[in-house]
């Protein structure tokens, strides 16, 4: 959400996808966007991105299917995490791996050809939708973004790029990471910044084991999982430098976001993000 001129006639969404990794600390993944990126400048998200042709195995390929198979596109692309449903063979060495990753980048590979070439069969059945969001209409660059989570283990290191799409790749804890958004360490957009919450609450308390780990797949699985959420400003605040946001009919009804707005007015970083029950926005 780093634009907000308004567009005579509203943007048509594109079609993206992204995925939350969790370890087996419970600990998520988060790629830090470099400024120069044209989604979320210099903020930190899930590994993600635009569905691309080679997403459609074959035309008859089902819509979640191409997600899945972009989700784990990309993931491999800005952090080199390879889901699938065997490990790779030893032919597949480091080496080989990171080439493959740089040419699947630069259109040079496809990531269907680079697993059939080496017999691997891409892992979407260990993906959960996990709500879906649409960019407000008011927005230059629209989305609509299918959000999975999966479970991994610590076989596999996640790495930057470069600084192509991505500066840095690492795990955090959901605390960890909204302790470092509040304090200006880091930059969550409404929906990275919301995810990260309520997985921070599935995983607290009772729930910070293995149970926690059940609670988001038994969430992922049943209606938040299916939410589809349409953030819109309900209220500005102090004189506008702040701005809270509804999450639409169809995705949670019970919390907005509220958000710091850029003091040029021309888009930029949403920072300061908070919780606040719908409730409770009239008392702002």
């Amino acid at each position: 959400m780093s634009s907000t001129a308004t567009p005579k006639t509203p943007a048509v969404p594109r079609l993206s996808a992204s995925l939350i990794l969790l370890n087996p600390q419970n600990e998520l993944l988060l790629v830090h966007r470099p400024t120069h990126s044209s989604t979320f400048p210099n903020s930190h998200v899930f590994p993600g991105g635009v569905v691309s042709l080679q997403d459609n195995s074959t035309p008859a390929t089902p819509l979640l299917e191409t997600l899945k198979l972009c989700a784990l596109r990309e993931t491999f692309e800005e952090t080199g995490i390879l889901l699938t449903t065997t490990p790779p063979p030893p032919t597949l060495t480091p080496t080989v791996l990171a080439e493959a990753r740089k040419a699947i980048h630069d259109s040079t590979l496809t990531f269907p050809s680079f697993l059939q070439s080496y017999g691997l069969i891409p892992n979407t059945s260990a993906l959960h939708p996990f709500t879906k969001w649409i960019t407000p209409e008011t927005m230059v660059r629209r989305f609509k973004s299918q959000i999975f989570v999966t479970f991994v283990d610590d076989k596999q290191v996640p790495s930057h790029d470069g600084g192509v799409e991505v500066l840095s790749a690492r795990y955090l804890t959901p605390s960890r990471a909204l302790e470092m958004s509040e304090h200006g360490e880091m930059v969550f957009f409404p929906p990275q910044f919301y995810l990260v919450w309520r997985i921070g609450e599935f995983l607290s308390g009772e729930n910070s084991g293995e149970g926690g780990r059940g609670k988001v797949l038994e969430m992922a699985d049943g209606e938040f999982g299916a939410m589809v959420v349409e953030p819109h400003p309900i209220r500005l605040l102090d004189g506008g430098k702040r701005v809270v946001m509804g999450l639409g009919e169809r995705g949670d009804k019970e919390w907005a976001i509220v958000i710091e707005i850029p003091g040029d007015g021309k888009g930029g970083e949403s920072k300061g993000a908070e919780m606040v029950r719908r409730e409770d926005v009239a008392k702002l």
